[in-house]
């Protein structure tokens, strides 16, 4: 008795879905992803979200970096202007968490998810000439990061300590 799932999966990895089971076939491998979970998902959402709307965020993203690093007067990694070094979030169940600015050009992405979707729907030359120099604030444990403008936005962090 076979079973198999009519529709096909977003991601083509599942190995149970028709596409990854080579149309129905035995020979059902899941193929090895060489590209993080976390942008496999953002590729995923990005079929969700349409061309259109992905350019929408774009250009309000644009504009929100822009006036960010206007009024942080912030240039690049090595020229931070007064943007803040080290910022404490308070978090809702009374932790704090630390962030750091990265103070050398990177290759770093902001781990907020239309953040990542923005930056796969970017030709890849622009990658290295404009992500490279964006402010991106490291977690105390390297595991997550937010750019300048995600970490400032509210609701989200729910405060920022004045340390």
């Amino acid at each position: 008795m076979k079973f198999m799932n009519t529709s096909p999966c977003f991601s083509g990895e599942c190995g149970f879905c028709a596409n990854c089971c080579n149309n129905y076939g035995d020979s059902c491998k899941v193929k090895k992803s060489e590209k993080s979970e976390n942008i496999r998902r953002a590729e995923d959402l990005t079929k969700f979200m349409g061309k259109e709307r992905i350019e929408k965020y774009s250009m309000k993203y644009n504009k929100e970096i822009k006036e960010w690093c206007k009024k942080n007067e912030y240039l690049n990694p090595k020229d931070r202007g007064w943007a803040k070094n080290k910022i404490k979030i308070n978090q809702r169940n009374g932790s704090e968490t630390n962030y750091t600015l990265c103070n050398n050009y990177h290759n770093i992405i902001c781990d907020d998810s239309i953040c990542k979707v923005i930056y796969l729907n970017t030709p890849e030359w622009f990658h290295s000439s404009f992500y490279s120099k964006l402010p991106i604030y490291e977690r105390s444990d390297k595991l997550f990061n937010l750019c300048g403008v995600c970490i400032c936005r509210v609701p989200s962090p729910p405060q920022i300590s004045e340390e």
